[in-house]
């Protein structure tokens, strides 16, 4: 059975996202009320502020993490996965539960993509020149223009965000292990794609690629693409830990 994820690719509701990803305590120390003390602070909200608030532990990759989600009074949803063992905040979603204000008044233009992109950045508190952007995708959701950014930092912070027409931001999303994830996709798919330009015996300058996907075949991670050269249609499948070609066809 196979498996099929395509390669692409929260809040505070004004200023900068001025916030310590990482809130170091000893192990002793780590239990689920601390856990909810860390989210609570990152978060800049009291508790007696909240109107839900839910707490677990479980466990995710042999390691112990500490989930937490909760709604602010004024319905921000938060949801924080904290490391058990030290404290580290590893993701928080965040969305804006409450009616929907953002609708642009007709005689009001939509923000363009890069003001969007600059509301992201301004948000984390960081620069143009510290982010690269990997999704930058305009769409449209009942009825209103959404901007859905994916991006990350130098310091290798992975962040998502939908910002409306408005400039609005509707939801957000940090992710600690998103980066390296996207860094190892990144490496073995230059890898695949030397692997079947080598078969046929061309370089990259000389094809142009099409989509590139990553498939899960009984438990192994397969690429599966294609690309054009001199009129013809070149599919490969190529095992993505050892970089051998297992299938290949020209049409």
């Amino acid at each position: 059975m196979k498996k099929k994820y395509t390669l692409s690719g929260i809040g505070i509701a004004a200023g900068a996202l001025l916030i310590m990803m990482t809130m170091h305590v000893s192990a002793h120390q780590m239990t689920v009320e601390k856990a909810k003390e860390i989210a609570l602070e990152n978060a800049g909200i009291k508790e007696e502020d909240l109107t839900f608030v839910k707490t677990k532990s479980d466990y995710e990759d042999g390691r112990q993490i500490y989930e937490v989600k909760f709604l602010s009074s004024d319905l921000q949803e938060y949801e924080y996965e904290i490391n058990a063992t030290d404290g580290q905040i590893l993701k928080i979603d965040w969305e804006q539960k409450a009616a929907y204000v953002g609708n642009v008044p007709n005689n009001q233009t939509n923000i363009t993509l890069e003001q969007a992109k600059t509301t992201a950045i301004t948000h984390i508190g960081q620069t143009t020149e510290a982010v690269t952007f990997v999704k930058e995708k305009t769409d449209y959701e009942d009825g209103r223009l959404t901007y859905e950014l994916e991006f990350y930092t130098t310091d290798g912070k992975w962040y998502e965000y939908d910002v409306d027409g408005s400039g609005t931001i509707k939801k957000w999303e940090y992710d600690t292990e998103k980066y390296a994830i996207y860094q190892a996709k990144a490496k073995s798919l230059e890898d695949a794609k030397a692997a079947a330009l080598s078969v046929a015996g061309l370089t990259a300058k000389d094809v142009i690629f099409g989509d590139i996907e990553i498939d899960s075949d009984d438990g192994r991670l397969i690429y599966e693409g294609e690309f054009y050269y001199n009129g013809l249609e070149y599919e490969f499948e190529i095992d993505a830990a050892t970089g051998a070609v297992l299938d290949w066809d020209i049409d």
